[in-house]
């Protein structure tokens, strides 16, 4: 009987300290992701990535947002920050609706200047080929872009 109560009491104590472990571990990545944010760039979905959406988008990504990418370029005196991803178009539409996006008719090519990015998952055949909407506040400026055929959004946002 003592045994019994032995081997409970130690699997208590397992537990506690597996739920103290993790306490610890997600303190550390959030103190972490506060001081020095992070930006995946080379694997998709990850807590960071997920976290650099709802910092840049203003909402959380919904279940349908997948193989989210995210890149930071934050040399020289502007900064620029771009993600690609998959979802749904009612999620396209809300996040039009809550950046208060507008159809863009300028011609701008992003693939040249200051704007061109350098990672793989940007198609910037997408920018050539589609209108985005956008949004200008000041320096701030918003991009959305939309490959229907791949049902792929392209974010783009930079500040000059």
């Amino acid at each position: 009987m003592a045994s019994l109560f032995g081997c409970v009491s130690c699997q208590k104590a397992k537990n506690k300290r597996q739920q103290l472990r993790q306490s610890v571990d997600q303190y550390y990545f959030d103190t972490k992701d506060r001081l020095f944010p992070q930006f995946d760039a080379t694997r998709p979905d990850t807590e960071s990535n997920k976290r650099r959406f709802k910092e840049f988008v203003g909402i959380a990504p919904a279940a349908d947002v997948k193989h989210l990418y995210c890149n930071a370029d934050e040399m020289g005196i502007d900064a620029s920050y771009s993600f690609v991803f998959t979802c749904d178009t009612a999620t396209h539409h809300a996040i039009i609706r809550h950046l208060q996006l507008t159809p863009d008719s300028s011609i701008v090519d992003f693939a040249l200047g200051g704007f061109a990015t350098d990672v793989w998952w940007w198609n910037k055949a997408v920018m050539a080929r589609e209108k985005p909407h956008s949004r200008q506040q000041q320096d701030l400026r918003w991009y959305l872009w939309r490959d229907q055929k791949n049902g792929k959004d392209y974010f783009l946002t930079f500040d000059m």
